[in-house]
């Protein structure tokens, strides 16, 4: 390592110009050769592998301590101007793929202190783990690798980023396309005269395909006489008979995604209606 030692003298109003600008990464020694000289201090600076030494010799320990305060206050005024709150300058980007496959979401953010990241799924904290994989990179590149995906792991996506400066974030939405599958099924009930019916069923499949209520295989279109709603974000099917008759009673479908494939896989088990 390069050493290089240099003396100057100071008046009380001397800033020295042979100073390095970096004032931050100045050290201070209390006495040049260790005997308690209370008029001549020592500023060291470590910079790409050279150390520039400087000694400072005032004409009195006034002048000492008055340019040692007048430094403090620099250093403090860098310190506070070289901070920055945490920013992305890369954010995340949405993605769509399938069951089963591995994706990597990646962002970048700035700032100083160097920001803590953490992520979170749909709010809630991940954790490191071999289906997700957190990496650090250079230059405040993060990483999140998803890894063997299912439908579950659908949803909104958060890099989180915080400093003593402050925090920020960068949001994507996951979307894992699955083949249509039924949580619940339908249950067969009987027809109470004058009271509504509510049929509900669920579905794990993202996004939400085409659904379809039917009765005795004929589809329900008249929203006068049925009410459906289908919740994409929980999966929940529901179909609504207003004021059933006995002229409602028969054989009741939910069917969802592509009619033209396997009925066995797609449409839910029948919903009988009979009369009580």
């Amino acid at each position: 390592m390069k050493t290089t030692d240099i003396t100057i003298s100071l008046s009380p109003s001397h800033v020295p110009p042979a100073l390095p600008s970096q004032l931050n990464d100045l050290k201070v020694k209390d006495s040049a050769g260790g005997g308690g000289d209370e008029k001549s201090w020592v500023l060291c600076h470590e910079h790409r592998g050279s150390v520039r030494t400087y000694t400072l010799q005032g004409r009195s320990a006034l002048v000492k301590l008055s340019w040692l305060r007048n430094l403090k206050e620099l250093q403090q005024h860098a310190s506070l101007a070289a901070c920055s709150p945490p920013v992305f300058e890369v954010l995340l980007s949405d993605v769509t793929t399938k069951v089963g496959h591995t994706i990597k979401l990646t962002c970048r953010v700035s700032g100083s202190p160097t920001p803590v990241v953490s992520w979170l799924k749909d709010g809630l904290h991940l954790d490191d783990d071999p289906r997700h994989i957190i990496v650090a990179e250079r230059m405040g590149a993060c990483s999140l690798i998803l890894d063997g995906l299912t439908a579950e792991d659908s949803g909104q996506y958060v890099c989180y980023a915080t400093s003593s400066m402050g925090n920020a974030s960068s949001l994507a939405k996951v979307m894992v396309e699955a083949p249509p599958r039924f949580l619940s099924r339908l249950e067969s009930t009987c027809l109470m005269e004058g009271e509504d019916l509510q049929f509900i069923c669920s579905t794990l499949t993202t996004p939400l395909p085409r659904v379809r209520w039917l009765k005795d295989g004929g589809e329900l279109t008249d929203q006068s006489k049925y009410g459906i709603s289908n919740d994409a974000r929980s999966g929940i099917l529901t179909l609504t008979i207003i004021s059933p008759t006995e002229a409602d009673i028969g054989l009741y479908e939910c069917e969802v995604g592509d009619a033209c494939q396997d009925k066995h896989q797609n449409n839910d088990l029948y919903y009988l209606l009979c009369s009580g």
